[in-house]
């Protein structure tokens, strides 16, 4: 291996989840309400709040683009009698370090009457009944019939899982009312939010619905700063109803070391062109843009069996350059870069993450950063196909400071191995100690990202 290079040891599968997989070794704290939320929080009709039953101070906000619920065969309708549904619940906030939540199905006029059954897929949930105990075998009782389903202990992760049994007869409309928790660090500081989604019956016969994306629903890989432009090579997140029958990634599906264009039947095109898929699920998509994609408005489609998706419109650059972050790696309102010392030690002070090795960096130190979205290399690569070692693929006129302080970039470009992914090899200049703000720019395109990074000798 070159010796600019500090090699990471990772599979290409580390980087297709975006927002939901990076670091997931790392043990966090138990933050937030991490005992499970008391029954009828949910915001349904007769529920109280979560500050009036003393969860979390606060007032809920609208649970838009932050709540994305998704059901296997479609997000948005069900098929009464037809059994056990898994459902799929994702929380999108890039700032939150343990996630909960708590749901309810129902039906009839003003959504008073609970809507056909709800049970745990896992550990992670548990079902109470609207007496806040734990529902019997046999049911709850008449006199508190409304099922809730919520998270048992807080989690780092922000998806859970759970299984619906529709009526089984036509009821018309179910609506779910969810409340979910994002947890900044403590049960006092958490930002709750709350939404309702409506399930319809399914018409009889054809492929089963569209997929749709809602207003806001394309944006880079979170961790990586989340922009809604895109450019050539970036990896992106497509959240939605409908966008696959299943949840499926590209691990096994490289052929001659290049990404598929297409996983389980769904397909994704940008400007007319193909994108590389690398998870598919029913509420999200995440894919590397192609080449081709121009640089200004354009348009972007989802494909399944079902059909294709409205043209979601889409602004494309030509680099949209992120660095790695993580909920972890925040302290109160500072955001550290994810960065790695030679002995792959993260940088940062001690004890940053809990149950990680933190260290800060020193003067002269060699580290390494991660980011995507960077654009085209010399030589370049074709989006989708894997890097390969040799030659390196630099990124042009790439500079970065600590602070006003320059840094010397040993080696800036597409990591060797890997499908998107660039990596950033630094050495730390001759810095007062504490916390410096690393600014890092690809060819005049700077990072937008705010981000720090800590120096101690």
């Amino acid at each position: 291996m070159n010796t600019e290079l500090s090699r990471f040891a990772m599979n290409k599968s580390i980087w297709m989840f975006g927002a939901t997989c990076a670091l997931t070794l790392v043990a966090l704290p138990a933050l937030g309400y991490r005992e499970g939320p008391p029954a009828g929080v949910t915001g349904a009709p007769g529920n109280r709040t979560c500050a009036q039953a003393g969860c979390h101070p606060g007032t809920a906000a609208a649970g838009t683009n932050v709540i994305n619920l998704s059901a296997a065969g479609g997000a948005t309708t069900y098929a009464p009698g037809s059994g056990k549904i898994r459902m799929m619940l994702r929380i999108v906030d890039s700032q939150g370090v343990r996630f909960g939540f708590q749901a309810t199905a129902r039906q009839g006029t003003g959504d008073t009457t609970q809507s056909g059954r709800l049970d745990a897929a896992d550990t992670r949930t548990s079902v109470l009944c609207g007496n806040d105990s734990d529902r019997p075998s046999a049911g709850c009782p008449a006199s508190a019939a409304h099922e809730y389903i919520g998270h048992t202990n807080a989690n780092s992760t922000n998806s859970f899982s759970f299984d619906w049994t529709p009526p089984a007869t036509d009821v018309g409309p179910v609506s779910f009312y969810i409340a979910a928790n994002a947890s900044r660090g403590s049960q006092n500081n958490s930002q709750i939010y709350a939404l309702k989604i409506t399930f319809t019956p399914a018409a009889g016969g054809g492929g089963g619905p569209r997929p749709t994306i809602p207003t806001g629903g394309v944006i880079t890989a979170n961790q990586f700063g989340g922009f809604q432009s895109l450019s050539p090579g970036a990896l992106i997140e497509i959240y939605g109803s409908n966008l696959a029958p299943r949840t499926a990634n590209w691990d096994s599906a490289f052929q001659g070391g290049r990404a598929p264009t297409s996983l389980e039947g769904v397909s994704v095109t940008i400007n007319n062109q193909p994108a590389f898929i690398a998870l598919v699920a029913p509420g999200q998509i995440n894919a590397l843009v192609p080449a081709g994609v121009g640089v200004g408005p354009t348009t972007l489609r989802v494909t399944t069996a079902a059909g294709s998706s409205d043209n979601f419109s889409v602004t494309a650059a030509a680099r949209t350059p992120g660095l790695h972050t993580h909920p972890a790696f925040r302290s109160g309102n500072t955001q550290y870069v994810v960065a790695y010392h030679t002995d792959r030690a993260f940088v940062g002070r001690t004890g940053l993450v809990a149950g990680a090795a933190t260290r800060p960096a020193k003067p002269g130190d060699s580290i390494e950063i991660y980011g995507l979205g960077w654009g085209a290399t010399d030589p370049d690569v074709v989006p989708g196909n894997l890097t390969p070692g040799s030659p390196l693929h630099r990124a042009p006129n790439v500079t970065a400071r600590f602070g006003e302080t320059p840094a010397t970039v040993q080696f800036a470009g597409r990591s060797p191995g890997l499908a998107g992914v660039y990596q950033l090899n630094l050495a730390v200049p001759s810095v007062a100690d504490g916390d410096h703000q690393l600014v890092v720019e690809i060819d005049g395109v700077r990072v937008q990202q705010q981000l720090s990074i800590t120096v101690q000798r």
